[in-house]
């Protein structure tokens, strides 16, 4: 087995960014999938109470490639998560009650389909309504973007010959390297939340998003312009009011991508 290489101190500081970007998805999906379970007919019917597994599995694994220097594979695997998110949120919209292997059968092409075109049928009903066309086209951006390192391209492979004939392997990456992965691994979590966020019922998101003292729950994830309109639309909640143009600040004052 390859022995784990000590992470270079120019790139910790970005590498410990990944992996705080990657648990605070986690805990995001763990507790609306925790949340949730309060249905009792959710080990039955719900998809996230089988792909839990999977949503660790990768949030654990892309840290861990991120400190070997091993960056293609993240993408793949964030192409990966972003799918899985969008097609789970499609099906349990689709059909909520039916029971997972009837889902399995029922949505099959659409499942082995690497098209994402189902995105357009899906009820976005957390975001503002003038924003739904912009999130759908990120969508298709982020897919994009992890696409190129899913199958060989000729973006892939130039990347790879820029860096070889720099003299540069697994290991070498600069901070800016680390830095521009952390920035399309917020969007494609972020964007893949959202996803996750309408695949359950609205008490759940709002259970995650709202404090008991009525604050916006702090976390890496709320950098992002979509996952801070998902906070948003729990602002009509009585715990918010006494606070609300101070929640709304700070909210807004903490997004950095678009």
């Amino acid at each position: 087995m390859i022995p784990s290489q000590k992470v270079p101190p120019a790139v910790a500081n970005e590498v410990a960014h990944t992996e705080l970007l990657c648990m605070d998805f986690l805990r995001g999906v763990m507790f609306l999938a925790s949340d949730t379970a309060r249905d009792p007919e959710f080990s039955d019917c719900h998809f996230l109470a089988y792909v839990a597994e999977d949503y660790f599995e990768s949030a654990v694994a892309i840290p861990f490639m991120v400190r070997e220097g091993i960056h293609n594979v993240c993408f793949r695997e964030l192409r990966f998560l972003l799918e899985l998110s969008l097609k789970l949120c499609f099906i349990q919209q689709q059909n909520y009650r039916l029971p997972a292997e009837e889902k399995l059968a029922a949505f099959r092409e659409q499942l082995n389909s690497p098209n994402i075109s189902i995105k357009n049928n899906i009820d976005l009903s957390l975001l503002p309504v003038a924003e739904r066309a912009t999130f759908l086209e990120e969508t298709g951006r982020v897919y994009g973007a992890t696409s190129n390192y899913v199958h060989l391209t000729f973006s892939q492979l130039k990347d790879r010959l820029t860096q070889v004939e720099s003299g540069r392997t697994h290991g070498d990456e600069t901070p800016e390297e680390v830095s521009r992965l952390n920035e399309l691994l917020l969007r494609v979590l972020s964007t893949a939340f959202v996803y996750i966020a309408h695949s359950v019922p609205d008490y759940a998101v709002g259970d995650f998003f709202v404090d008991s003292d009525g604050n916006s729950y702090k976390w890496s994830l709320g950098r992002s312009r979509y996952v801070a309109m998902l906070d948003e639309s729990f602002d009509y909640k009585h715990e918010r009011q006494a606070s609300l143009a101070e929640i709304r600040r700070l909210r807004w004052e903490n997004v950095s991508i678009n």
